[in-house]
């Protein structure tokens, strides 16, 4: 069993596969009753995912069918349905390198990915009553005469009842690595299986999320988050069931780790020179313009410092004059430094 934090596990076995995923995947249309060659979302792409609708949900306690697809070989699935479902390339990913996601990333995530640039083909969705399959095949992108890097997979979700995953590698190509991680936070994942040039292997997994109630104890640090937040003081936490606190802040949708920093000066242009002025700023989101930070530029230096904010987000940093002489002075894609 894998824990992945966030209050879900990923129970599963791996064996060797006893059919090949096309054949797998065209029994189970059979005995769905749905076509075996259309789909009900074109996904054949390069640099792409795809936010779907699942018959019913692969994860236990979660009332949410929508999911995602990627042509990078993986399928994802979600605790809370996804907002933002615009394509987003992570390359930093350790072990499986390259994967194209959601902007709102999954909770759940199972990789087949070659160690390449891939592109999709082939790809097929269809759903019948509480089963979802899905099926391809993922290749290195621009290698269409003589593929190489392929994986070849089908995946049926039974609901609530787990998931089977089957990929099989060409003779003389690459080895496939079968991962499953958190897809928003704890990116290195576990290891399930690897499947060899020249074979086909089967990942048997069933998905729980445990929903937990907050204690009073866990309900008075909350208090205490929300009002260092306000008061300067560069906080943005995510709590864990187990108690832990991170910096990463899972309600703004972050999808970095929290390590970024925006920081700059507030002044009044003069001759001849600025003089630094005491000042309120904003940093906003730059995607919604969602109000992420405020804080007072420092009376004698003019200087503001944003700590601890999502480093992979876009921000607009916005001056307002309280003094009324001079009206609000704003500059979007400001610089995101990393914390030392």
């Amino acid at each position: 069993m894998v824990d992945l934090g966030n209050l879900v596990t990923v129970d599963y076995t791996a064996a060797a596969g006893a059919t090949a995923p096309a054949t797998a995947y065209a029994n189970w249309a059979a005995e769905l009753g749905v076509s075996p060659t259309a789909t009900l979302y074109a996904m054949d792409a390069d640099d792409s995912s795809w936010a779907v609708n699942f018959a019913a949900s692969p994860m236990g306690s979660s009332p949410v069918i929508v999911g995602m697809v990627s042509s990078e070989g993986g399928v994802g699935f979600y605790k809370k349905a996804p907002v933002n479902t615009a394509a987003l390339n992570v390359t930093t990913i350790p072990n499986v390198s390259r994967m194209n996601v959601l902007t709102d990333r999954p909770d759940v995530l199972f990789t087949f990915h070659p160690q390449a640039d891939l592109k999709s083909v082939g790809l097929k969705l269809q759903r019948a009553g509480t089963t979802t399959i899905i099926g391809g095949r993922v290749q290195q992108y621009q290698s269409t005469t003589t593929p190489i890097n392929v994986a070849d997979f089908a995946m049926r979700l039974n609901g609530n009842s787990g998931c089977v995953l089957i990929v099989s590698a060409p003779a003389g190509d690459t080895p496939v690595p079968l991962y499953v991680m958190d897809g928003t936070v704890n990116l290195s994942g576990a290891l399930m299986d690897t499947v060899a040039a020249g074979t086909t292997r089967q990942i048997s997994a069933s998905v729980s999320y445990a929903t937990a109630a907050l204690s009073a104890a866990r309900l008075d640090e909350l208090k205490v988050v929300n009002s260092l937040a306000w008061t300067g003081t560069p906080v943005a936490m995510r709590l864990f069931g187990d108690g832990r606190v991170s910096r990463k802040n899972y309600q703004l949708g972050d999808l970095g780790q929290g390590i970024g920093r925006v920081k700059g000066t507030v002044k009044n242009k003069g001759t001849p020179s600025n003089t630094p002025v005491y000042r309120r700023v904003r940093l906003l989101r730059l995607r919604d313009s969602m109000a992420i930070r405020e804080q007072w530029s420092d009376p004698v230096t003019g200087a503001y410092d944003f700590q601890w904010i999502d480093e992979l987000q876009d921000y607009i940093v916005m001056s307002l004059d309280h003094t009324r002489n001079f009206r609000m002075v704003s500059a979007d894609y400001a610089v995101v430094e990393l914390m030392p």
